[in-house]
């Protein structure tokens, strides 16, 4: 007996990346020449490679002559974490990071913080992209996957890191980047909370 069988799929628990377009903004070249006068250190997040992160100078988007690009990141932010339900995000703390060839980021997530996100000021042919880890990976347990290119079955999603790209997502997401090969790819970094968890 033939029979019609109808079927529709439903995006539970789905994640959105944010992926916002600033290349044309002046404060991007500002912001490129504004880091050469901060000091960096190393990083174990970031072998290779240089931070400003944890440096007792404070975060670089609160930097008065960068705030018209904080307000623009400001907005980045408002427009995606209100499509996942957030509101009143306010930046807690932001840093940047320097990449000569051979570097990378080694997988991590950002802890006590709500959205964060990667704003590239200094990239081009052979930087190294962006990574997250599929979250879901670790409670497979019978699972016979034949095609890992889907968005259910791939462990890892990239996004490019595009001069003047910004990429924003969950905090509590792992993500990394591969081997670079661009010379001084160079990435401001940033984490926003809801106001009223600040105390």
């Amino acid at each position: 007996m033939e029979r019609n069988i109808t079927a529709s799929f439903v995006e539970a628990f789905a994640i959105p990346l944010g992926i916002f377009d600033l290349g044309d903004l002046p404060e991007l070249t500002l912001a490129n020449d504004l880091i050469k006068e901060y000091s960096t250190q190393d990083h174990a997040l970031v072998p290779g490679g240089k931070s400003s992160w944890n440096i007792d100078y404070g975060s670089i988007l609160h930097n008065p002559k960068l705030q018209d690009l904080k307000e623009q990141i400001d907005e980045v932010v408002s427009v995606y974490g209100e499509h996942l339900g957030m509101s009143d995000l306010i930046l807690t703390n932001s840093w940047f990071n320097v990449m000569p060839k051979g570097s990378e980021v080694l997988p991590h997530r950002h802890e006590r913080a709500s959205v964060s996100g990667a704003l590239y000021i200094n990239s081009g042919i052979g930087a190294s992209s962006l990574y997250f880890s599929n979250p879901t990976m670790i409670y497979r347990m019978a699972e016979e996957i034949k095609n890992h290119n889907t968005v259910y079955s791939s462990s890892a999603a990239s996004i490019e890191a595009k001069h003047g790209r910004c990429i924003v997502f969950p905090s509590w997401l792992e993500h990394g980047t591969s081997i670079n090969d661009y010379t001084d790819r160079t990435v401001i970094s940033f984490n926003y909370v809801n106001k009223n968890s600040i105390t």
